[in-house]
């Protein structure tokens, strides 16, 4: 079912692609971002005579506000359509309904806050791969044994190179501002050695606080 998913986004960022201009092609036209006020063109209609308003917006950042609504259209509808054609029994109607709400919820998120999410986007991913590669590695590295063990595991050894590429790309994200430069995905793997370094001074801290405790319920 994961494959599916996958061919399913897929195919809608393909379709995006092919229904934007130009059209047909897996190229786009679109226009540079400037300011945080590009994402929110409908609040800068001009005023004439501070009486009357006119309604001339357009999509400054085209097409970055209106094609993820594209995207999101056609990933529903895929879904729809996939799911209830492909196998029925391995998508479960909760993950079907699931997605119902899900989708048209992540837009709106885009429609209200997609000058904030253009912007801070880099540093969630940064955040978000330090976060899951620590939850990941407390919950499997006890010691520099388990280390052997889980690396042999492909679930496990997967997990944390999705980590690292979503850790590299947040990076990558945030020194484009200023001069990309691929030096800076050295830096991909430095959270998960610095966690392997001090595990040997972490554990003992642990083990102590254990003891502590069952000690003080026996």
């Amino acid at each position: 079912w994961i494959c599916v998913t996958v061919l399913e986004t897929a195919a809608a960022a393909i379709l995006t692609l092919l229904l934007s201009d130009p059209h047909g092609t897996l190229q786009l036209y679109g226009c540079g971002v400037t300011s945080f006020l590009d994402w929110y063109s409908v609040f800068q209609n001009p005023t004439e005579k501070f009486v009357k308003t006119i309604y001339c917006e357009s999509e400054v950042v085209y097409p970055l506000f209106s094609i993820v609504f594209k995207f999101l259209g056609l990933c529903l509808i895929l879904m729809m359509l996939v799911r209830t054609w492909y196998k029925p029994t391995v998508f479960t109607t909760s993950s079907v309904y699931a997605a119902l709400y899900f989708i048209p919820a992540v837009a709106l998120l885009h429609g209200m806050l997609c000058g904030v999410l253009y912007y801070s986007f880099p540093y969630l991913c940064v955040t978000g791969s330090l976060i899951l590669s620590a939850i990941l590695m407390s919950e499997n590295l006890a010691d520099f044994q388990d280390i052997k063990e889980n690396v042999k595991k492909a679930e496990f050894t997967y997990q944390i190179l999705m980590h690292w590429v979503l850790h590299g790309y947040g990076i990558l994200s945030i020194v484009t501002y200023h001069k990309l430069s691929f030096w800076y995905l050295l830096l991909t793997p430095l959270p998960t050695v610095f966690y392997l370094v001090t595990l040997p001074f972490s554990i003992p801290i642990v083990q102590s606080m254990n003891d502590d405790i069952q000690e003080g319920t026996s």
